[in-house]
């Protein structure tokens, strides 16, 4: 998944879905204790913007991740940002949601329900102070989740309001290449 097919997920998901009672289901899906069944709930929205993004049913790991995408669309509006870190927006604008943000960076794999839950916590809590985020750059670093990607989060939270330009997202794979944390997960996810 490249990041044009990122953008492609996110377009197709405003056109399909943002304002209707299909978002309803899927914000109810997503509050649920359980990823599997929240995901099953989602079926006809994941296919469709699967398809949208270009991602094959058969890269069970990218199709995932993509629904765990999907399933948090509703808790954040977007907007392009380039330079966009979840890290540093976390910390300005939810800085007491620390405690969440620990547990998404002890996360080796986000197909966890513990991972969705405290994002889907933090998005909230950002939406509030009407901070949307860049799910182009968001969905990667959550299709891509790697050691790299959590890095570049904890950066962005250390560095704060600060000037400098911290890494806009974890270091994402050439196109093709499977990341070492996900290799294993393709073949064992039925």
């Amino acid at each position: 998944m490249t990041r044009p097919n990122m953008q492609a997920a996110r377009t197709a998901y405003e056109a399909l879905y943002e304002g209707t009672r299909i978002e309803t289901t899927i914000r109810h899906a997503a509050s649920s204790l359980e990823l599997v069944p929240a995901l099953h709930a989602i079926t006809l929205p994941h296919q469709e913007i699967a398809r949208a993004a270009g991602v094959a049913a058969e890269d069970l790991a990218a199709w995932w991740r993509l629904g765990i995408v999907l399933l948090l669309y509703p808790y954040a509006r977007h907007r392009v940002d380039g330079g966009f870190n979840f890290g540093r927006h976390v910390h300005r604008h939810a800085p007491r949601a620390e405690r969440y943000f620990d547990v998404l960076l002890t996360q080796k794999v986000p197909e966890r329900g513990m991972f969705v839950r405290a994002l889907r916590t933090i998005l909230i809590r950002t939406r509030r102070q009407h901070a949307p985020v860049d799910w182009t750059l968001l969905g990667e670093d959550i299709l891509w989740w790697n050691s790299e990607t959590s890095t570049a989060w904890r950066q962005g939270w250390k560095g704060g309001d600060g000037d400098e330009e911290s890494p806009a997202s974890g270091v994402r794979p050439a196109a093709g290449i499977v990341q070492d944390e996900l290799a294993p997960r393709r073949a064992s996810v039925s």
